[in-house]
């Protein structure tokens, strides 16, 4: 039964006890139809066969035993009218078992024999009783059986114009059409309780493979959900390792970044003010010649301290400039990066292609700073190693995704040997954190093209 789903256990155990119930039923109904029809025919038997006999027997209510000419008349009577063909013979008892009339064997007239039930019942209530007999009593073991079994029926005989019991007849009726009316009655009951119980069955049936299919629809719900719950599961811990790595990664790119600064300030305008500082003390020491020619000197000297001056100024400036980030809450991706070509063609003064092939809907802000950034990288390192050779710009919104493609026609470089490099570092990092993707592709000769794709929906952690 463990292999059965729910709708077939239902179905087995369900049919399994109806039909022990139908068959409970059946056997019952069969019984009271039984007693209800003998009683029905020994009522009416009786009342028909009192009517002849009553009258006759008056006369017990003032001697014991009845006379010839009586018993003469209900032998008559009993074997030439019409209860001669359904009445097999006919007793009539008096008090404590006493035989007074015997149709079929007058020889027992008189003796006394065991009180039945029947008898008893019928002295002591007055009514009518019925059973179907198998003519085991004494006062029948000595009698011709024509029949197995006989319709014996127990009637109380009365004293006209009272209700005192003068004595008790007992008759014995054929049972052909009794037996064949109770089998008819009763195969009738056995088939409108089968037919009851099939159509309860399948009302039944039918309710719990209702219950069992929405059951099964529920039970392949949860199924569902629990894999998608698995799988969301996994999804974060993956993404939640992706934040581990991309904290960690985080952390060694600012301390890049740091010295990538530090170098820059070292390399520039550190070099220029030291310079400048050297320039000074030797103007100072030369203040002290009156000599035109040192005076000359003196004055170029002065102009190169203020060209150095002015050069550590504007890449400091430039170093700022490049740190912060300007406003662009209020701007579309659109105008997001134009403002960041137009940025770097100022500053490089080289050329590049935008192309935006549709108008991207409003986006979170990190996509537009992530999108800002990476184009900055990307041109700069195009405009430091590619010479600004070919410098374009697409980029393509998609029903989910915004995709930036950016790519020049310079030399190209192996990207296995530079995969290392901060800004590559820093733009795929960017990209990844915010789960989208990065791809470089680079071939000698033919140039580089690197690919950031985004979802257009970013959830609360990115924003």
């Amino acid at each position: 039964m463990q292999a059965f789903n729910l709708t077939t256990k239902f179905s087995i155990s369900s049919f399994l006890v109806l039909v022990f119930s139908a068959v409970a039923i059946g056997w019952w109904l069969g019984q009271e139809i039984e007693r209800g029809v003998i009683q029905r025919s020994a009522a009416t038997t009786a009342l028909y066969i009192n009517s002849f006999l009553e009258p006759k027997l008056q006369e017990l209510s003032s001697q014991t035993f009845l006379k010839t000419e009586c018993r003469i008349a209900l032998d008559t009577l009993i074997k030439q009218s019409l209860l001669g063909e359904e009445i097999v013979r006919v007793k009539i008892w008096g008090r404590k078992g006493l035989l007074v009339y015997h149709s079929s064997n007058p020889e027992l007239i008189g003796q006394t024999f065991p009180v039945s039930s029947g008898l008893k019942a019928g002295w002591k209530a007055g009514q009518v009783s019925a059973e179907i007999s198998d003519l085991s009593e004494l006062e029948n073991q000595k009698e011709s059986k024509p029949r197995k079994h006989l319709l014996e029926i127990y009637a109380p005989v009365r004293l006209r114009g009272s209700g005192k019991i003068l004595a008790m007849a007992e008759f014995y009726s054929v049972t052909d059409a009794l037996e064949r009316e109770i089998s008819g009655a009763q195969w009738r009951s056995y088939g409108i309780v089968g037919i009851m119980t099939f159509a309860v069955y399948l009302l039944l049936l039918g309710f719990v493979k209702r219950g069992s299919d929405i059951i099964g629809k529920q039970a392949i719900a949860l199924q569902s959900n629990i894999n998608n719950l698995n799988q969301a599961i996994l999804e974060n811990a993956n993404l939640s390792e992706r934040v581990r790595r991309a904290a960690t990664k985080t952390a060694e790119l600012n301390e890049q970044m740091l010295h990538q600064i530090s170098a820059e300030l070292h390399d520039g305008p550190a070099q220029h003010l030291s310079f400048a500082l050297l320039k000074i003390d030797a103007a100072r020491q030369r203040t002290q010649s009156t000599c035109e020619i040192e005076r000359s000197k003196l004055e170029q000297d002065l102009e190169r301290i203020e060209n150095s001056l002015q050069n550590a100024v504007q890449e400091i400036r430039s170093i700022a400039h490049d740190l912060r980030l300007p406003e662009l809450e209020h701007l579309t991706l659109s105008e997001t990066l134009q403002r960041a070509v137009r940025e770097h063609e100022n500053r490089s003064e080289t050329p590049v292609e935008l192309e935006i092939h549709q108008t991207p809907p409003p986006v979170a802000l990190p996509i537009k700073i992530a999108f800002y950034r990476v184009a900055l990288e990307a041109l700069s390192n195009a405009t430091r190693h590619a010479a600004g050779q070919g410098q374009r710009l697409q980029l393509e919104t998609h029903a989910q995704t915004v995709r930036l493609t950016i790519t020049d026609t310079g030399n190209g470089f192996n990207p296995e040997h530079k995969a290392n490099r901060l800004g590559l570092h820093g733009m795929r990092e960017r990209i990844e954190s915010l789960g989208g993707e990065f791809n470089l592709e680079s071939i000698a000769g033919r140039g580089t093209t690197i690919t950031a794709t985004l979802p257009l929906e970013l959830g609360i952690a990115h924003d």
